[in-house]
Parts: structure tokens; sequence; C-alpha cells
């Protein structure tokens, strides 16, 4: 008989098993990150992501969430913890990162069951949120013909009073001074200002502290056509302290959580000190983060940091997130000490502090017995032995991390050059686990062991160098950047003895990497290190490599870059690069109709197998394209986002006869296929509205969000899914009538999957109403929530009863039909100005129609005891500003 291969049969079944265990476990349906998507946004300006958590777990079971991000066309991703705000996590992707070569990011949440949960649901790092950046003033002045003088897009004014000047390129148009309007906070204040053909000026006295937006237009006609539209801050010296005296601002806050949840009663306490300090250049930062979740048997759940220092010389102190270089060190996080220098033309840095703590695994196990033939000093067999086999589980060593970073020129200046060294070292000893009698025995007398590791200490030492170049008014930017890696998978094993000298360089033995091909042994058959042969091995399949190039001509804004990551480069400094992978891709934004329009289209072809020493190489392939259409006040804000990602490989299907007698007999039998083909496509596309609307003196900010992921697979049904989800939010403000604000969020996502066997849907339903007293101090809220889910469980991948299995006890499927409210009160009540408390009331109730499907088509009730319990969740916070 043929055989349907081989890997794909394991697979497939373990996975269905999975789902099976998660099906079960979670049978009243998922949880799931409700988020609306951003994006929009303008650059230099830190965005601001907010989600929730919904569905069987609530916030209170999260035990860590980030933000990933990048910039288009980047292969690392860098990160931003979320924080915890009553019922959302909160966050701002700092304003560096939003530049105008736009922006993808994703929500990443750790359980406390040890599950990960993201937004979006489904292929988060391959189809993140797509985030258009506007023009920035460099750009917008080159179009517009108006440069910004003062203030700044973004900037922070400290000054008595406010001064803003533009100035305008004649070539671009001729201005008449009479036709220049100026607004500030919407309010014309063109008679404040000198206007003159080529300059605008105006001083104003009074200005009040906080956020403003400055306007600027021409009036053509009987129309005005907006020119320059910006923000920034002002703070008034006015009363206040002088430039030689301290400021100290901050906030410190305490929040707690009560919930019983399946069942399960749980209890956490936060504290948070966040303080700032200035006094002159000087400027200093305190943040604490600590938490009753800290657990010694875990990484660390307190966070915690001391930044302070000069423009030249900086010290950081705690959780530290350092930037040294894309392929050495970038998106971890580093609890140590950290050393800035810069003089403007050189730059210096250095870190040191662990990656994480180690904890102690389950140690030692037998897994096996092994007979083996004990030969003498000439080869003769003398007896025979019999000795056991380990799974050695050490847990987590803890990682030490040094870096330092030297560069000549300034990273966002005409021109640098940097070189970077890293090193990485777990710590064997912080592993506390004994050897069994006998192994250390047979360990010391040199006899055969048989250890099989869970985990192993690591050691990495990687060196690179990157420069930039910007020409033409920064219009051509090329950046490069170098690297080697030298990496060991494993030194809880001795290091060869020629390689003793150099361990604490690198820790050479028969895990390094990249070995020659010669391998670690000479003519005789003995361990021996070959200087050039390692030296070159290291060139050939570490050396790694990555470039760009930008363009921005005519509305373009143009990017291409190509990356070469070698089989045997390895940076534990940056955990998302993934070796032997190389490829190039290609972007392009045009602004169109005074950037209103953005339309943005891109293309990626990156294959594994760079050294051709595979049997098989994997090509993936996407081409995106979308657009953004910016209206401002008079229609929705649309962005549009399609991609296509193809996977394919050149494998092949191998036959192998395997019962000669029977496949002459029939060519259908006694063979066995192994088929190692790849290939699936996924389609996925996104489209989004937002609009402001003014209705009778009322205000409402409307959001439609839709969201569609097709994917099949060529050789796989059970590979075949498709993803929608479309959202809905409409937040309205009736303050002119009543001191009330309502929110109503809509979501429904629905999944196919294993070729149609498991079809769910979930509906959440979102209500709020607030209601404003005492000056808008005191606000309670109504905030209810229901989620609804359906559908079909698969609890096979074949819908075939297995072979021997009894049809009237063999589950083929789980029908879900639940209907779960969360009835929330809560109030936030500001007093004393500088005093916030908030508290929220969360009881949950139930509704199951579920039920377990069996082959011969009979069905039994769910289990009323999963879901017939009366959760809760109390919540509370208190903030204190100064």
């Amino acid at each position: 008989m043929r055989i349907e291969s081989d890997w794909k049969r394991a697979t497939v079944s373990a996975l269905v098993l999975l789902l099976a265990i998660v099906g079960l476990a979670s049978a009243q349906g998922p949880t799931i990150i409700v988020h609306n998507p951003v994006t929009v946004a303008n650059p230099g300006i830190p965005l601001e992501i907010d989600a929730r958590i919904e569905g069987m777990q609530n916030i209170g079971n999260v035990v860590d969430a980030n933000v990933r991000f990048r910039t288009v066309g980047s292969s690392s991703w860098d990160f931003i913890q979320m924080e915890f705000s009553l019922d959302e996590l909160v966050a701002k992707i700092p304003a560096e990162a939003v530049t105008t070569e736009g922006l993808e990011y994703f929500i990443e949440a750790e359980m406390d069951d040890g599950s990960t949960i993201t937004y979006p649901a489904t292929g988060a790092e391959s189809a993140p949120v797509s985030v258009t950046v506007r023009s920035g003033d460099e750009e917008a002045a080159i179009d517009s013909g108006v440069l910004i003088l003062s203030p700044l897009p973004e900037e922070t004014v400290r000054d008595t009073d406010l001064f803003i000047a533009v100035s305008f390129n004649p070539s671009v148009f001729a201005v008449n001074p009479e036709d220049v309007v100026l607004r500030l906070n919407g309010k014309d204040i063109s008679k404040k200002a000198v206007t003159t053909e080529y300059l605008l000026m105006a001083t104003l006295e009074k200005v009040p502290n906080g956020r403003h937006r400055v306007d600027l237009l021409l009036k053509v006609g009987k129309q005005e056509k907006l020119l320059r539209s910006w923000l920034f801050n002002f703070e008034s010296l006015l009363g206040e302290v002088s430039y030689d005296e301290t400021m100290l601002t901050g906030s410190l806050g305490l929040d707690g959580n009560s919930q019983q949840t399946n069942g399960i009663d749980q209890n956490r306490m936060r504290e948070l000190v966040n303080v700032r300090m200035q006094r002159g250049d000087f400027k200093a930062q305190l943040y604490s983060r600590t938490t009753s979740e800290e657990q010694g048997h875990i990484q660390p759940q307190h966070r915690f940091r001391v930044i302070a220092g000069w423009p030249f010389f900086q010290v950081g102190l705690g959780d530290l997130t350092p930037k040294y270089s894309e392929l050495a060190l970038y998106g971890n996080r580093v609890r140590g000490a950290e050393l800035k220098f810069n003089s403007g033309s050189f730059e210096v840095k250095g870190i040191y502090g662990e990656m994480r703590r180690g904890v102690n695994g389950y140690g030692y196990t037998v897994n096996d017995q092994i007979t083996a033939a004990i030969v003498d000093s000439m080869g003769n067999v003398i007896g025979t032995e019999t000795y056991n086999a380990y799974n050695y589980d050490p847990g987590t060593y803890k990682r030490n991390l040094a870096a330092l970073r030297f560069g000549f020129g300034q990273e966002n200046g005409p021109s640098h050059l940097g070189f970077t060294f890293m090193k990485v070292r777990d710590d064997t000893s912080s592993i506390d686990i004994d050897r069994p009698l006998d192994l250390q025995e047979r360990i010391e007398l040199g006899r055969p062991v048989e250890v099989a590791y869970t985990a192993t200490p690591k050691d990495n030492l990687v060196v690179g160098t990157d420069f930039g170049l910007k020409l033409d008014r920064n219009r051509v930017q090329f950046k490069g950047e170098a690297a080697l890696s030298l990496y060991n998978s494993n030194i809880s094993e001795r290091p060869l003895e020629d390689a003793e000298n150099l361990k604490d360089v690198i820790w050479v033995n028969q895990y390094f990497e990249p070995l020659p091909a010669e391998g670690l042994t000479n003519d005789d058959g003995e361990a021996e290190v070959n200087a050039g042969e390692l030296a070159s091995s290291v060139i050939s399949n570490s050396l790694s490599w990555q470039g760009k190039v930008r363009l921005r001509y005519y509305g373009h804004d143009l990017r291409t870059g190509y990356v070469f990551l070698n089989r045997s480069f390895t940076s534990l400094g940056n955990p998302n690069l993934v070796n032997d992978d190389a490829g190039f891709y290609v972007y392009d934004r045009i602004r169109l109709f005074e950037n209103r329009l953005y339309l943005n289209a891109g293309y990626r072809n990156f294959h594994n197998n760079v050294q051709n020493n595979s049997e098989t190489t994997l090509t993936r392939q996407e081409i995106s394209f979308g657009f953004t259409y910016i209206t401002d006040a008079m229609y929705p804000d649309i962005n549009f986002m399609f991609r296509n990602q193809t996977n394919e490989n050149d494998g092949t299907v191998t036959e192998v006869i395997t019962d000669t007698t029977a496949y002459n007999q029939d060519p259908t039998m006694g063979v066995v296929s192994f088929d190692n083909r790849t290939a699936s496509n996924m389609n996925s596309f996104s489209v989004g509205l937002t609009h402001r609307v003014r209705l009778a003196d009322t205000q409402s900010d409307l959001s439609l969000s839709y969201l569609m992921a097709d994917r099949t697979d060529d050789y796989q049904d059970i590979g075949n899914s498709d993803m929608q989800f479309i959202g809905f939010t409409a937040s309205t403000d009736y303050r002119e009538y009543l001191p009330v604000t309502t929110r109503i969020v809509f979501s429904n996502s629905s999944q196919t999957s294993m070729d149609g066997l498991t079809e769910l849907s979930y509906v959440t339903i979102n209500l709020r109403g607030s209601y404003y007293l005492f000056d808008r101090t005191l606000v309670p809220y109504f905030n209810p929530n229901m989620t609804l889910g359906s559908g079909d469980y698969s609890l096979t991948y074949d819908d075939i009863l297995p072979a021997g299995a009894d049809p009237a006890t063999t589950l083929r499927l789980q029908k879900i039909d639940y209907t779960r409210i969360d009835w929330v009160v809560g109030m936030e009540w500001r007093f004393m100005r500088q005093h916030t408390l908030a508290a929220r009331i969360s009881v949950s109730t139930y509704s199951d129609n579920g039920e377990y499907q069996y082959f011969d088509g009979s069905s039994a009730d769910a289990d009323i005891d999963e879901v017939d319990r009366d959760d809760y969740s109390v919540l509370f916070s208190y903030i204190y500003r100064f």
C-alpha cells in the first residue's frame, strides 16, 4: 500500500491534539485583544496605543504586554512595554520611531496561563498594522514653500511670550501679505502678525500653558487654502522657576485587582513611581513599577530604571532597552548599567547587565538504559556495560550581556560611522542542580555518557560596523551595516584543549558555530583547532550585512534594501533576527493632492538556504499596496491596505520501495512517499474609515475597520483558513446639552480553519456612558460588555473516525453557543487638582447552550460546571501628580 508521508501526518496529529486540548479548556470562547488600529500618524509625535482584553480572561490575567514596532522595510522589531490603566493597556510608540518612512506595529500580551495573544490575532508579525505617517516638516517645506522657524512642530516652548515665525519661498509662489491668514487654536490672529512677501512674525503675550495649534492659510478668491498646520506645547515662565532652579514633576500611583475567573481567585497589587527632575541642562528620571506578581521562580516582573545626565553625558540603571545595532543589539530588555558620552562629533556608549535571571528546572530524569561494549586500548571488546541515559532540564540560565559602541558623527546627522562589540554568555553556575552520582563518575572517568538537553547554556560574540550618509538636504540617504558572529549552543561541555585559552572570548567545542567543513579533528581523529580553517569558516558562514537606500524626490519616498543573514549568524542581542535568510525589498510612498492622498506600494523577496547546502530552498514573496486619503473635516479619512504573501519551496516527492515483491505485483503497494514540498498563499486586506461629525452641537468620533485574511495551502488542506474582522466605534460628546459622553464599540471576528472543519464566530459589544459632575471632576460610568460565541470546533483533522474507535464514544466536534455579559460600573474622581482616584466593579453572567457531538450523530450538553460560576473583578487605582 502507498503510505502518505511522513512528518506531515505527525505534525498534523500533534496540532489537532493541541487544538482539542485548547478547545476543551476554553470552550466558552477565546481571549482576544480588542484594539482600534491606528492607521494615520503625524511625524515626530508619540503614537498612542490602547487595548482591552476580552473573553475568558481579562486584564487581570495579563503578566506582560508590549507593542512591537518597526519602520517599514526594517527586519528588526523594537518594543515598548504597555502600562495598566484600570481596564486598559496603554503605551506610546516613541516620537523618534514615527517617521515619514512609515510604521508597522502589533500588540502581544503574555497571560498568566502561559499563553500569548496578539493583535492582529493571526499572523501578527507577518501582517502587522500599517501606519501611514504624514509628510514631515522637511517635505512639507519643499512642497508648500513655507518653512516653519518658530515654534517647531511638537516643540515645547518655555518662555514668557510666544513667538511665531515662518519664511516664504518666492520661487514656489508669490505671497501677497494681505492674503495671509494666521490662526492660533482656530482664532484669527493675523492682525498681530507682521507679514512681508518673505516672512511672517508674531509675538503673543499671556498664552496659556498647554498644547496649541497654528494654521497658516492663503486667501484664494473667496476660499482659503491651507499652507501649513502644526502643533506645539507652551509652558509660560511667568511666575515659575528660573532656568537655574530645580523643576520636579512626576506621579505616584497604586492600583489593585481582586477577581475570580473560572472559579480561581486572584489578587494583585502594583505600585508606580515616575519622577522627572530638571535643573538647567541636567535631567533625571526615576521610573519604578513593582507588583505582587514578582516571584523568584519566574522572570522578573518588577520594572525600574534611573536615567540621569546632561546632553553630553548620561547614566542609566535598571531595565534598559539599548539599540546599538540591528545586527547586534536591538529590541531586547537588559537589566544593568549603561554609560553614554556624546561630544557631537564622537559618541561612545556601553552597557553591562542581565538579559534574564537564572531559574532552576526539573533537573535530570532517566529516560533509558544503554548497553554498550567495553573496548580496550587495542580495540578489543573485553566486556559490556549498562548505564543510564538522561534527559536534562536545567531551567533558564542567567544570561549576561556586555556591549560597547563608539562612533564618529551623529546617527541623525549628515554622516556617521560606528562600531559595535557585543558579548553574551549564559552563567552555568546560576543553575543549582547536581549531577546524579553515576553520571558524574562516568564523566570523571571519561566514559561515554548519554544526556539529552532540553536547554543548554550559550555563548555569543558579535562584532559589527555601520555607516550612514545623507546628501542633497537629506533627500538621498544611505545606510549600511555588517557583522560577524561567533556562537556556541552548549558551553556545558568543556572547551577543546587547543581552545582553552580562548574560552574567555568564545567557547570552542563541538557545539561551536560556524564549524569548519573539515570539523575539529585531525588525521588521527583527535580534537584539534586549526586557526586558519576556523577563521575561514567564520567569514564564509557568519559574515552578514544589510544596506538601505532612500530617495525623496517629486513627491516620492522610495526605499530599497538588501539583507543577507548568513547560515551561522546568530545574535542573542536581537531575538527577532532569523539566520540563513537573504533578500531585497522595495517600497514607495507617493504624496498627491497637497499631501491629502498617500499611495503606498511594496515588494519583498526573501529566501533561506543562502549557502545552497540544503536540499530545498524556501522563497517568500510579498506584494503590498495601499492608500490613505485624508479629507480633514468634510468627509471620512480612508485607509486601505492589501497584501499578498506566498511561501514556496523547490521540494519534491520521493518514493522509496520498502517491499519489492509487493511493488512488482502492484506499483501502488510496498512504497513509502516522502513529500517535502511547501506552497501556500495568503491574501489579506484592511479598510479603515475615521470621521469626526459635528451635529447639533454634539461631536462624534466614528471609526469603522474591516480586516480579511485568506490562506490556502497546496499540499496540506488542513492549512487552509480564513479570518474576518469588523469593528465599529462611536464616541459622542453631548457637553453642550448634558455633561454626558457615550461610547459604542462593536466587533465581530470569525475564523474558518482546518479546511473548513472549524468555524468560529465571536461578537463583542461594549457600551459606555459617562456622566460628569462638579465641573467634570467626578465621572461615574456604566460600561456593560457582551460577548457572544458560536460555531463548530472540530476535534479531528480529517473528520474520519479513527480505526477501531467506537463512534458512540468518540468525539467529532464541539458546538459552541454561549453568551457572556459583564456588568461594569466605575468612577473616576479628580480632587485637589493633583489627586485621581478610580474604581471599577465587574460581575459576569453566562448562558451556554453548547454541546459535544459524536461520530454516531449523538450529542451531549457541554459541561455546565465550566460556565455556571460567578466571575467578578474589582479594580481600583490612585494617582498623585506633582
